[in-house]
């Protein structure tokens, strides 16, 4: 309970330190540098993070937490509750964001997760407000698809493709919001005294042709026991009238919990 005090008290300051404003884009923001599951066998696994997103000169900020529970040796639920914090006309607005729910299963491969096929399934929870667009917007989404990892002696290797239905669509206007499919690669290796590096790619493809880029740089520590961080840069390319954002920075600290020896297979 003390490591978990201290992280909470860590992210609380980082969340006073920085400046926020508001946002404006077309998409919905999607926080990619947490996509991956993060490969262990961990049983229960707590993180708190801190995204500043920038665009055209402004930024806004949110604050997540995340839980992951392997209730079975090959099945993974990842929930995260997201905060945002955008200016309005009107002043400041914040509140709770679209929750994520996710989730993976091992269909072949090893015991350590490390390599094989897994089927990937997600959704979005309507549970912000749209006045915090395009942070959060009220739609039920969901969508599923599969992830194929392969470990090597120097690096991970990670592909995914998912396709998502969109609850609330929008095909005209300003923002638009759409089915699309996903397409997700991840490669990292690691360093020295437990630091890895990790560089992924991500395409989105929405029905109506609109399209859009996003690549992220991390850096992963472990500092002891259970305890790690993670730093993220993230860029998004494309056409600008799609971007969520032009820039992130991230920092990411994560407490996990080894399964114990007794867990469903």
């Amino acid at each position: 309970m003390k490591k978990i005090s201290l992280l909470i008290i860590a992210g609380t300051i980082l969340a006073a330190s920085l400046p926020i404003t508001q946002l404006h884009a077309t998409g919905l923001y999607i926080d990619f540098t947490s996509y991956f599951a993060p490969i262990d066998t961990s049983w229960v696994a707590i993180s708190f993070s801190q995204a500043q997103l920038r665009q055209d000169g402004m930024n806004s900020m949110v604050l997540s937490a995340d839980l992951s529970w392997r209730f079975r040796e090959k099945a993974l639920v990842r929930l995260q509750l997201p905060y945002p914090t955008v200016r309005t006309d009107m002043g400041f607005s914040h509140g709770i964001g679209d929750g994520i729910v996710r989730g993976s299963y091992r269909l072949m491969g090893d015991t350590l997760d490390t390599s094989g096929l897994y089927l990937l399934g997600d959704a979005r929870l309507p549970m912000g407000e749209k006045a915090h667009l395009p942070l959060s917007y009220g739609s039920l989404d969901g969508g599923g698809g599969f992830e194929f990892r392969r470990k090597t002696s120097f690096f991970q290797l990670r592909f995914a493709s998912t396709f998502t239905l969109a609850g609330e669509r929008v095909k005209t206007g300003p923002f638009i919001h759409d089915n699309y499919f996903t397409i997700a690669f991840s490669l990292e290796t690691e360093l020295f005294g437990g630091t890895s590096l990790a560089f992924s790619g991500f395409g989105l493809i929405y029905r109506g042709g609109e399209t859009r880029e996003i690549y992220v740089l991390s850096v992963q520590k472990h500092v002891i026991g259970g305890i790690g961080f993670v730093l993220s840069g993230a860029l998004e390319a494309g056409s600008k009238e799609m971007r969520a954002f032009d820039s992130q920075l991230g920092i990411f600290l994560r407490y996990a919990l080894p399964a114990p020896a007794d867990v469903e297979k």
